[in-house]
């Protein structure tokens, strides 16, 4: 059994009081965690692996260290690294304001969309911060509503990607519970599931969904099965949002739209003129 998966009451580093989870992905676990220094609450992010993969451990300790000068607005703060029974993990800020998913969803997990001006709230921040992102070379190729992130102000933060770059090209034995691909099926852009010709737009693409299922409350290419999403995502053909939401503006629909093309030449050419576009006039 992997050490991430029993850490309850756990102490990290003489430092970091694990004190309960807070959810588990493909990728690891994730722990609500004291810091005994400054006695505040972080959060400890640990993969799911086996110790002696030191080829793994050490790519995502590179991986974390290059995470950890991403520095921009609007990108959760790493805080520390360190490794525990030759396990690496990562500790990141704490951000009490929950996430996307939060927001669009109600207490018993059914949607409830938010209107057009609600992506004020985050949409042209996280854009920027994927941007930011690109310009140093990074991809995130995991965006979901759960890793759009929001502290007690209501301020958005980009999250959870160290983890997934540094899981590129690793053994299968430690890749995502899915199988043998980096992120989540109904929000990757067609590249990405051919696991080939992946860069930003992959990134917008998955923005685009997200813009799409906060406002119309559905997932936009859907399937009960990772190979049915699949051929939903490559051969699919989504829904005008104006079909769906009455009172978006054509002209912002058909943006959005864009931004979900089959062919990344199509979409837009940054994150931020993909936001602008639905959100500019309302600014």
């Amino acid at each position: 059994m992997s050490v991430a998966n029993n850490l309850t009451g756990k102490t990290l580093s003489n430092r970091y009081e694990i004190l309960r989870p807070l959810g588990e992905g493909g990728m690891g676990k994730v722990y609500l965690a004291k810091d005994k220094r400054f006695g505040k609450q972080v959060v400890v992010k640990v993969p799911t692996m086996e110790a002696g993969d030191k080829d793994f451990k050490d790519r995502f300790m590179r991986e974390i260290a290059s995470l950890a000068t991403l520095e921009h607005a609007h990108i959760v703060t790493t805080v520390d690294w360190g490794e525990i029974e030759g396990i690496p993990f990562l500790v990141l800020r704490y951000l009490s304001g929950g996430s996307l998913r939060d927001r669009i969803t109600d207490a018993q997990g059914y949607y409830k969309p938010m209107p057009l001006e609600g992506l004020n709230q985050w949409l042209p921040q996280i854009a920027s911060a994927l941007d930011f992102i690109h310009t140093k070379n990074w991809v995130h190729r995991d965006l979901k509503p759960d890793n759009i992130l929001f502290d007690e102000a209501g301020n958005p933060y980009l999250a959870d990607f160290g983890i997934a770059k540094a899981l590129e090209g690793a053994p299968m034995g430690v890749k995502t519970t899915m199988g043998a691909f980096i992120g989540t099926p109904q929000y990757m852009a067609p590249e990405m599931h051919l696991g080939k010709g992946i860069g930003p737009r992959a990134d917008q693409f998955g923005l685009a969904v997200l813009v799409y299922e906060a406002l119309a409350g559905k997932i936009p290419f859907a399937g009960a099965t990772p190979t049915a999403i699949f051929v939903e995502v490559m051969q699919g053909k989504a829904k005008p949002i104006h079909e769906l939401v009455p009172g978006i503006p054509l002209e912002k629909s058909n943006a959005l739209m864009k931004g979900i093309t089959k062919e990344p030449r199509d979409r837009y050419g940054s994150c931020v003129e993909f936001a602008n576009a639905i959100t500019g006039s309302m600014l």
